[in-house]
């Protein structure tokens, strides 16, 4: 896979990413105990009290996923949708579980691949200019034969 492939599925993947967590804030945002942590009872940890919460977090993700993955997919009918992007063709199942990473998990997958993308590009710049570099050294003016005797 090319890094452009690489690149453009970083991009689709990181947009689904935040369309998902929008989908996570007006679930929070129509259910507030969603949004808040529950405070421990005395000799409870934080990871105890709050549990329920951050499950039903996690499902409320997980299913904001799924429905962004089957709304941006293509196909007839849903269960057989991908997502394509370039030379990259996905089953929307993949791209949910993709997409439930985050965004900034996402954000930063794009920062690497267009590094690299650049890195890339530099490295043919170079190659180019080292080739004509080489061509001109090397087709300078004929040598002149001078006659000693």
């Amino acid at each position: 896979m090319q890094i452009d492939g690489i690149n453009s599925l970083a991009s689709v993947t990181l947009a689904g990413s935040l369309a998902m967590e929008r989908l996570v804030v007006i679930f929070k945002t129509t259910w507030p105990w969603l949004a808040s942590p529950k405070p421990p009872k005395p000799g409870e940890s934080e990871m105890q009290s709050d549990r329920w919460r951050r499950r039903a977090v996690l499902s409320v993700a997980i299913t904001a996923s799924l429905i962004t993955a089957v709304l941006i997919g293509e196909g007839t009918p849903w269960y057989t949708r991908t997502i394509a992007t370039g030379t990259v063709s996905l089953p929307w199942y993949l791209f949910a579980l993709m997409i439930s990473g985050g965004s900034a998990f996402w954000t930063s997958v794009v920062g690497y691949a267009s590094a690299a993308k650049d890195v890339r590009t530099q490295d043919k710049l170079n190659a180019q200019a080292a080739g004509a570099a080489l061509a001109a050294a090397t087709s300078g003016p004929p040598a002149r034969v001078v006659n000693t005797l």
